[in-house]
């Protein structure tokens, strides 16, 4: 950081990636009306995030465990409807009116950091599903297969769709969640301010 009152200004020589520098110089009066735009911007998000979600039902949904459960509750509806979109398992329903709306909700509520970290979660979950149905369709033996060998079809692979059983379906989403864990990324490693 480099001050120089007597000219009014402020300058910042910050490390962009590595071995890549740059130098910003900053006038006071500059400086200040970024301040006030940072404030109002800040108070604008506030303002609209408020008439979005009513501060009563975000309290209601952050309450009990700084929102936990309702968390967990939004990988659960994110997976079913991601279920029932890619056609994965024959179990699985389309998401009610109700639960569409809370879905809205937990993603109006909850940090985008949180959200990211399930979506990505659940989307491992449904590659390893769509990859496992494509193999059993592959495996599967088709019409004039079981014709001519005399194999019936086995239970959800009747007409070569490939969805899994329920019994299948909870022992892969148990595998894959076993080897599911969130990378984190650090910030950069120097900064100078």
């Amino acid at each position: 950081v480099m001050h120089a009152p007597s000219e009014q200004s402020l300058g910042l020589h910050l490390e962009v990636a590595a071995g890549e520098t740059m130098t910003c110089h900053i006038l006071r009066s500059e400086f200040k009306l970024l301040l006030r735009a940072l404030g109002e911007s800040a108070a604008e998000i506030d303002r609209l995030h408020s008439i979005q979600v009513p501060a009563d039902i975000e309290k209601k949904v952050l309450a009990c465990d700084a929102g936990k459960s309702a968390l967990a509750r939004y990988a659960d509806l994110f997976r079913k409807k991601e279920l029932f979109e890619h056609k994965l398992a024959d179990h699985v329903t389309p998401l009610s009116d109700g639960e569409l709306d809370q879905l809205v909700l937990f993603e109006d509520v909850l940090p985008v950091a949180s959200l990211a970290r399930q979506r990505c979660k659940v989307l491992k979950e449904i590659e390893a599903l769509e990859s496992e149905a494509g193999r059993r369709r592959a495996a599967a033996p088709r019409l004039f297969g079981r014709i001519f060998r005399g194999r019936p079809a086995s239970k959800g692979q009747e007409g070569g769709t490939g969805l899994l059983s329920q019994e299948e379906h909870a022992k892969l989403i148990s595998e894959v969640q076993d080897k599911c864990t969130a990378e984190e990324v650090e910030p950069p490693a120097r900064y100078t301010v």
